[in-house]
């Protein structure tokens, strides 16, 4: 699950950490600042892939979860 999370926050790191770059080069040149890469899109599926895989096991376990019986005497 910790490696799931991660792959899950590729998107926001990556922007959050592009984002100073693109918004100078969209206010200097006058461009749109956009990421054209193949690999931008690569990421967000794979990030969008993680969260919903995440999601999921995080609901599995919780609906297959037996709750735990203490014994009275303890």
């Amino acid at each position: 699950m910790v490696m799931l999370g991660l792959l899950a926050l590729g998107t926001p790191i990556y922007l959050g950490a592009s984002f100073p770059a693109r918004m100078t080069l969209a206010d200097t040149l006058g461009v749109d600042g956009a990421d054209h890469a193949p690999w931008a899109r690569m990421l967000h599926t794979l990030s969008l892939l993680a969260t919903v895989a995440l999601a999921g096991t995080v609901i599995h376990r919780a609906a297959t979860r037996r709750p735990q019986v203490t014994p009275a005497g303890t």
